[in-house]
């Protein structure tokens, strides 16, 4: 079955990805230094997404597509994700946070698949909740472009903000390696309407679209 492939070998090359340069420290000018420090997102709590994912391993001629919901609560800082293979099968339905993964199902095809929850809600939580450096962590600008660096499990993390939108977001290792485009975005909502995840050596893309959104009563 494609989606079970699919999922074995997201489960083995996990969501490793690219490194950039570390961080020179600057100061900003104290408008940018205020609005890049309360960028958080936006505001999520409630928001229903629908998305397609395409997933593709050059070096596996695997070139698959799948789909999920995905429900924001807690204020934005957790989300409830259901995945779902052809035919609108359900694979799996988790509550993920920062700090924890709760599984609700589990299609029995996978459940031999170790720590599979785990696997998904690490890369859920490094696209969807990765938290915003402060801006006195660390700061850069290039003409319009912005860089915010923060620690966050031990990782160096970079945000990447063109005239004050986020537009990437980096590890910087020291074992963690992947990078994210938020390339295009929702003109109301502000949200994501494609993402790109990269892995350092092109092992593997996640290429996300957004199909659907919507807000349900919180």
């Amino acid at each position: 079955m494609k989606w079970l492939v699919t999922a074995v070998l997201l489960v083995n090359l996990g969501c490793a990805g690219m490194a950039n340069q570390q961080p020179r420290s600057e100061l900003p000018n104290p408008h940018l230094a205020a609005t890049l420090s309360q960028y958080r997102g936006p505001a999520r709590n409630g928001l229903l997404l629908r998305h397609s994912v395409r997933l593709r391993i050059p070096g596996r001629s695997l070139d698959q597509t799948f789909s999920g919901i995905m429900r924001f609560d807690h204020n934005g800082q957790s989300v409830r994700l259901v995945g779902m293979a052809g035919f609108g099968m359900k694979i799996f339905d988790l509550s993920i946070s920062q700090e924890t993964v709760e599984t609700h199902f589990i299609s029995p095809g996978l459940n031999r698949i170790n720590n599979l929850s785990e696997h998904i809600a690490f890369c859920v939580r490094r696209i969807w909740l990765t938290p915003q450096p402060e801006i006195g962590n660390g700061f850069r600008r290039i003409e319009d472009t912005a860089y915010m660096y923060g620690i966050h499990d031990g990782q160096h993390v970079e945000h990447e903000y063109l005239k004050e939108t986020l537009t990437a977001t980096r590890s910087l290792g020291p074992d963690e390696y992947w990078e994210i485009h938020y390339s295009e975005r929702m003109a109301d909502t502000q949200e994501p309407s494609r993402i790109i995840f990269k892995d350092s050596h092109g092992r593997y893309s996640l290429d996300v679209r957004l199909i659907e959104q919507r807000m349900t009563s919180s």
